[in-house]
């Protein structure tokens, strides 16, 4: 394992290193009772399989990576999606996340199900965990906008990514988590009842007791928050001469398009960044928590 430093110590299948950083012990403390996404009673490789091939981004991910890849995934949670791109590959797949038990949970799974490419770390995403220029893909997505500071975490996501190789970044839109912001304080007003009248997955999806939970603890009991717009990442990527190569959500159907593939669309001019965001306020994916994604190459 000479891509992790060695600094680390091992329990069980886990990597570790122990960090007294108060931030990094708040999140610790809200996710040791709430790991996000859960593992459903019944979950196997096939039910990982079927989440990753209907959700038309990782799976994308996991059609350009397939052969012989270093990949990390920066704030792994439970590492579900992890072990997706694992399934079927001869990847090696680096799995961090500051959380313990969420990362035991994974152990468990990977264990159970004998796969042998995934491997766990606990640690400090802004510590100095991995070799630089190591790994083909890196990829945090619902992540660093839970930290102190998401624009670093993007640096430190372009020091251990190798020369042509992909990053792949999802944080909170300022714009489409409005609605959320707003379904927020409801929360706090009138209490957990009234999320099952207006937040869109609820009213319609059929999930579990522990699902809905994961759900409601993550969007709306989650302490550190931030929201950051299309303007402000294409700065970022400038500045560690990232070259954009798409983004989502865009203009096209993210179903009909190769996310890997350079989009035309003109995102660095102010007035078509400013319609595409505000034109998706309120929409499917403002109600999927308001989530957006950039994918950049580190040019040689």
């Amino acid at each position: 394992m000479t891509l992790i430093k060695k600094y680390f110590n091992k329990k069980g299948k886990i990597y570790f290193r122990n960090n007294d950083n108060k931030d990094l012990k708040l999140i610790q403390n809200f996710y040791e009772h709430n790991p996000f996404p859960n593992y459903e009673k019944n979950d196997d490789i096939l039910s990982i399989k079927k989440k990753g091939d209907n959700n038309p981004i990782i799976s994308q991910i996991k059609k350009k990576f397939r052969f012989n890849q270093k990949i990390l995934e920066l704030g792994s949670g439970t590492s579900q999606m992890s072990i997706y791109l694992a399934l079927g590959t001869n990847n090696k797949i680096f799995a961090l996340d500051g959380n313990f038990p969420s990362l035991q949970l994974a152990e468990n799974f990977i264990t159970e199900n004998n796969i042998n490419n995934v491997k766990l770390i606990n640690a400090d995403l802004f510590d100095n965990n991995f070799e630089k220029e190591s790994f083909d893909l890196v990829w945090s997505s619902g992540v660093l906008h839970h930290t102190k500071d998401p624009k670093k975490g993007f640096f430190k996501m372009v020091e251990y990514l190798k020369k042509d190789g992909y990053l792949i970044l999802g944080l909170y839109n300022k714009y489409f988590r409005i609605e959320t912001q707003i379904r927020k304080q409801l929360y706090r007003i009138f209490g957990k009842k009234i999320l099952f009248y207006i937040d869109p997955l609820l009213k319609k999806s059929k999930f579990s007791d522990q699902q809905i939970k994961a759900w409601i603890n993550d969007q709306y009991e989650h302490p550190l928050e931030s929201v950051h717009t299309y303007g402000e990442v294409i700065e970022w990527f400038d500045e560690k001469n990232i070259e954009i190569i798409n983004f989502y959500p865009n203009f096209n159907d993210f179903r009909k398009f190769d996310l890997f593939q350079k989009n035309q669309n003109d995102i660095r001019n102010p007035i078509n960044r400013s319609l595409l965001q505000l034109s998706n306020f309120f929409t499917n994916y403002s109600a999927d928590g308001g989530l957006f994604i950039f994918i950049g190459k580190k040019n040689g």
